[in-house]
């Protein structure tokens, strides 16, 4: 206490000549006693007595008798002016808030709190245990009437700061200016039902301002600060209830205004000239309960109506009931960033429409999996592929453009026939999506072509440039892939071919690969032109344990007499493969698009699916001919052991005769 003490002497002396530059050293000292006096009464009785003769020649000195008295009298009196104010203020300023909020919603909201003071000489006012809630009864009306918002709030807050409140304006200009309000820890609850799914005609509806033109000029509030929102967000859609609740939510609102100006200013957003909203730790689940998504932080801002994703994570969700839908198929996106630019929040918020410019996606990495060793419902072809993607999303969106960076890609299956796991990579993929349209969107659009562009590298190796094009409107749900793949070592691709394909690449150079393909969910069609030189290959066969082993017999026939080691080769002309693939019933959409060019290429070089049918039957039958070979030379040896032993016993015979 002591050390505390002797450290506010300091901090109190340092303070006062600093800030307060009074005419005599008197002043000081009259201070310093109070002070002394006030909060730690730690003085002797001579420091008393002396004090107390400082007070006298302080009272007796003529700059205090000039300006000491009078700075006192002005003070009490400026007390006395704010306990009046505050008296009489407080109601007046009740009643304006409630007429304001109720006039504002048409009836629809009321505002209630316990009590609000107000504090003139700092300049604020406090208000107590707020709650803003909905009528029922006006909005069940309006609901019938057709005209209901589909969000409805109820707002509950401990404290409410005012600041910098101007109580002269408000009773004598009839203009509500407050500087800045802070709410601390509210509660806040939004009920989301689709009501309608447009706005209402302007025709005879009054504006914000016209509605309370009558009791205020104006409404500006420079600053509204929320704190540590605590958020429900309840939304009710096709019969269904989805609850999310989010803490840690931060909302400011810059530069309210209402008045005769800004009561038709688009460029407001609820007649604020920004507002900006950060949830932090944001997470939640989709609709069917597999997959989990979250981010550190997510920050909307009207002004520059652009939403940045920070951090952002899908991933199914580790479960034992989520595990056995996810077994077979999954998907998992990890990136650094995600950002939204040109977002129409008014259609999002109002109806839940997803309209926006561009989005950029940043990093990191997606994974998509798939399992075809496991039972399988019956396919439904017209609900696979981009079908299910994009025509049975019910939602409206509207995407311009959205672009991807640097994202890491790999496409992981265990195949029905090999019982293998392989992955195909396409590493720091980059490009554009355009023109992601959905829903009631669709309709009477004229350019309803999705198109893709990407950039890729092929297992880390081979550059390759992808294009995609599907017309979500097009009843043969067709797909168009094109590509082009750069040089590249064939060895690169054994990681995907060897436990898909059953075939290791042991040399080969790609000079060029190019391929023109189309595929709906049954099947994909086209051509391929794949260029390469110097190619040679292994067959691979499974043992009992699983394992691959090599078929080096039937692989030196193989590029010995079957399979053509240059495209073009010699003075011949480039061979083309025509592509006709029928998509298993237990592969996936994406194993398709990968299996079509893996058949162009096999076709290529010399490898077709019936060929390598019957190099693996010669492979069978000569495995089986070999062990009837080895039958019959045991059967012959073991034959020609009992002549040996008979040629002995006669000898035996004859010797024992004599």
């Amino acid at each position: 206490m002591a050390a505390f003490t002797e450290q506010a002497d300091v901090i109190f002396r340092a303070g006062l000549n600093a800030a307060i530059n009074l005419p005599t050293p008197i002043f000081k000292n009259y201070f310093y006693i109070l002070y002394r006096f006030v909060l730690f009464k730690r003085i002797s009785k001579q420091q008393k007595d002396n004090y107390g003769m400082t007070f006298k020649n302080l009272i007796g000195n003529k700059w205090f008798k000039r300006i000491g008295w009078p700075l006192l009298a002005l003070l009490f009196l400026m007390l006395l002016i704010g306990l009046i104010l505050n008296i009489y203020f407080s109601p007046v300023l009740s009643t304006r808030l409630k007429s304001t909020v109720f006039k504002l919603s048409n009836g629809l909201y009321q505002i209630d709190f316990a009590n609000s003071s107000l504090h003139v000489l700092p300049g604020f006012i406090v208000i107590d245990h707020l709650t803003l809630k909905p009528d029922l009864a006006v909005f069940n009306r309006l609901k019938e009437a057709g005209t209901a918002p589909n969000n409805l709030y109820t707002l509950s807050v401990d404290k409410i700061v005012l600041k910098h409140v101007h109580p002269y304006d408000l009773y004598f200009k009839n203009q509500l200016v407050i500087n800045a309000i802070e709410l601390k820890n509210p509660s806040l609850k939004i009920i989301y039902r689709q009501l309608r799914n447009h706005d209402l005609p302007d025709s005879g509806k009054k504006t914000f301002y016209q509605r309370i033109s009558g009791s205020l000029k104006s409404v500006h509030i420079g600053q509204l600060l929320f704190t540590n929102i605590d958020l429900l967000y309840q939304e009710e859609l096709n019969n269904q209830t989805k609850i999310t609740r989010l803490k840690d939510v931060d909302v400011t609102g810059t530069d309210l205004l209402i008045d005769s100006s800004s009561q038709n200013d688009k460029t407001r957003f609820n007649f604020f000239k920004d507002i900006t909203a950060v949830f932090h730790n944001y997470r939640g689940f989709t609709a069917n309960g597999l997959y989990q998504y979250r981010a550190n932080s997510v920050t909307f801002s009207s002004a520059k109506a652009s939403v940045k994703i920070a951090d952002a994570v899908f991933m199914p969700i580790k479960t034992a009931s989520a595990n056995e839908a996810l077994a077979r198929r999954s998907f998992n996106l990890i990136t650094d960033s995600v950002v939204i630019n040109r977002f129409d929040y008014h259609n999002f918020i109002s109806y839940r429409k997803f309209i926006a410019a561009d989005i950029n996606v940043y990093g990191n990495k997606a994974e998509v999996f798939f399992n075809g060793t496991l039972p399988r419902k019956p396919t439904n072809f017209s609900k696979s592929g981009l079908y299910a993607l994009l025509k049975n999303v019910h939602q409206t969106m509207n995407i311009k453009t959205v672009r991807i960076y640097n994202l890491d890609v790999v496409y992981t299956e265990i195949n029905a026939k090999t019982k293998l796991r392989g992955a195909i990579s396409f590493g720091k993929l980059s490009g554009t999506i355009s023109n992601i349209v959905t829903g009631e969107d669709t309709i009477g659009q004229t350019n309803r072509k999705l198109t893709a562009n990407f950039s890729t590298y092929l297992m880390g190796y081979g550059k390759l440039d992808l294009r995609l094009q599907f017309d979500p409107a097009d009843t043969s749900n067709t797909l168009y892939y094109q590509g082009n793949l750069k040089s590249m070592n064939l060895v690169n691709l054994n990681p995907a071919t060897k436990p898909l394909g059953l075939i290791q690449f042991t040399n080969g150079i790609v000079t060029s690969l190019n391929f023109d393909m189309q595929a709906n969910a049954k099947k994909a069609t086209g051509k391929v032109t794949f260029l390469y030189r110097d190619l040679n290959v292994m067959l691979l066969r499974k043992d009992e344990k699983n394992a691959l082993k090599k078929m080096p017999f039937v692989s030196i026939l193989a590029n010995a007499f079957l399979l053509i080691r240059d495209n073009p080769r010699f003075n011949d002309s480039v061979r083309v493969a025509n592509v006709v693939y029928q998509r298993p019933e237990n592969s996936s959409y994406l194993g398709l698009l990968w299996r079509s060019v893996y058949v162009g290429i096999k076709e290529s070089i010399g490898l077709s699916a019936e060929i390598e049918q019957n190099l693996r039957q010669k492979a069978a039958d000569y495995k089986q001919n070999k062990q009837e070979r080895i039958a019959q030379k045991a059967e012959r040896q073991e034959k020609r052991k009992m002549r040996r032993l008979k040629r002995i016993e006669k000898r035996a015979l004859k010797e024992a005769r004599r």
